[in-house]
């Protein structure tokens, strides 16, 4: 299995990936100064306190993310049984389960190492800049640090199960457009469903059941579309 992840990776180049990355990082960055810019000029009296800054930075990054993974998919799955190439797969002497597995836990890795990885760059960036420039209420304190680690752990499991939802559609219709703009319903939905900065048990409690129902979207699709692929025709 970890051969075949290595042999995906470098078909695609996923390496190139790494700069659209970095410049979806700096453009979260960005909102997020735009963010305490707009509370300093209109509500120097109400500003974010580190609470809503450490959810809006997890929704916004979970958003981002998960719509690059829709497109990772659309590329390294829905691509190819659209176009018909993963034929050409599927006649090595490699199990095709084995196969479509590996390009799934590639998009799960990819989506929540970038999800906790851009959290932690973004949280690094807003106490740096809050400690040069007061631009959220109070000061940085180590007791948001075990709250903020549950809230990175919540938000980069279901960013990673929810990154296959995308699939789900994508392989019933075989549709890379379905597969992006399911990608963009969700992050459309996340807010208001998480609700607006809430509190810390309320938010594990729904990312929990979302995830679970990701979980089993997601696993009803593999049975139903990949546990008889070795005798189906993908055509």
């Amino acid at each position: 299995m970890l051969k075949l992840i290595k042999l995906e990776i470098k078909k695609y180049k996923l390496k190139r990936y790494i700069m659209g990355i970095i410049i979806a990082i700096i453009s979260i960055m960005a909102f997020l100064t735009m963010s305490f810019i707009d509370n300093r000029i209109n509500s120097p009296q109400d500003l974010d306190t580190y609470e809503s800054v450490i959810w809006m930075t997890n929704v916004l990054t979970t958003d981002v993310f998960l719509i690059f993974s829709s497109a990772l998919i659309a590329k390294i799955i829905i691509g190819e049984y659209r176009d018909k190439t993963i034929l050409v797969m599927f006649s090595y002497p490699v199990s095709r389960k084995k196969l479509m597995f590996a390009k799934l836990i590639i998009v799960v890795v990819f989506a929540m190492s970038c999800i906790l990885l851009s959290d932690a760059l973004c949280i690094l960036y807003v106490v740096t800049l809050d400690s040069i420039v007061n631009v959220i209420a109070g000061s940085f304190s180590f007791s948001y640090i075990s709250d903020a680690f549950l809230s990175f752990l919540g938000f980069t499991v279901m960013g990673g199960i929810l990154s296959l939802l995308p699939f789900t559609v994508g392989m019933k219709k075989k549709s890379v457009p379905s597969t992006i703009v399911t990608a963009v319903v969700i992050a459309v939905l996340m807010q208001p469903v998480i609700g607006h900065a809430p509190e810390l048990i309320d938010t594990l409690i729904k990312l929990i059941i979302i995830t679970l129902i990701s979980l089993a979207l997601t696993v009803y699709t593999i049975i139903k579309n990949i546990n008889n692929i070795d005798v189906v025709d993908v055509a």
